[in-house]
């Protein structure tokens, strides 16, 4: 049986002593971790360590109290975030470079002027 998110899956008036096994499918980008309940009692199960990893709960047996396996599946994936400007970045930088050397260009060109006129008188 295959749930979907947010689906659950309940079995009512199962007979004390039976077992279940329960495993998580690996899903990409995905880390899952498990909370497992035994007769109303914390089960310690390692979550897996990687994304992609399935997570298989052990046998647990049914108690009178509560059973219960809840699984949570973290999205691990890095999320790009801002501007793709593909090629945009470079174009603008050579942009920037060029702007720069005629306005350096200009000044030089100004003060030389400048300089000129003072010598002359």
């Amino acid at each position: 049986m295959h749930l979907r998110h947010n689906q659950t899956l309940i079995f009512v008036d199962t007979h004390v002593g039976a077992n279940y096994t329960v495993t998580e499918q690996a899903t990409a980008n995905y880390t899952p971790s498990v909370a497992v309940l035994t007769n109303g009692l914390p089960v310690v199960v390692a979550p897996a360590d990687t994304p992609n990893t399935a997570l298989t709960v052990p046998a647990q047996i049914l108690g009178e109290s509560q059973n219960a396996a809840a699984f949570t599946n973290t999205h691990s994936a890095t999320i790009e975030a801002g501007l793709d400007v593909g090629n945009f970045g470079s174009a603008l930088l050579l942009a920037a470079i060029v702007a720069l050397t005629v306005m350096v260009t200009a000044t030089r060109r100004g003060r030389r002027d400048v300089q000129l006129q003072v010598l002359n008188y």
